[in-house]
Order: C-alpha cells, then structure tokens, then sequence
C-alpha cells in the first residue's frame, strides 16, 4: 500500500488537487482520510489517499 498527500490552504484546492491526479493513475483506492494542521502559523488541509497499484 502506498499514500498520497495533498497539502493545501483550502478544500476547493485540495479537491482540485486530487482531481487532476486520480484520472492519469491506475490504482484501487483503498482509504481516504481529511485532517488539518497547522504550517508556520496557517491552517491547512491534509487528504491523504491511501492506494494500491494496479
């Protein structure tokens, strides 16, 4: 199992993000998690997507 991390300032850029990169992967999609944190004083967005190659 790998993940993939999409760090971003907002949901829309995170979905966006996530968006783009899906379509030109082959893999199954095993686990989807969303947090947020904080970075040098700014909250973000963490979605982290936890897949397997196909």
């Amino acid at each position: 199992m790998e993940v993939k991390m999409f760090v971003h300032n907002s949901p829309d850029a995170a979905e966006k993000a996530l968006n783009d990169w899906l379509p030109s992967q082959k893999i199954k999609v095993c686990y989807v998690t969303q947090s947020q944190c904080e970075k040098q004083g700014r909250f973000v967005i963490v979605v982290s997507v936890f897949y397997e190659k196909q």
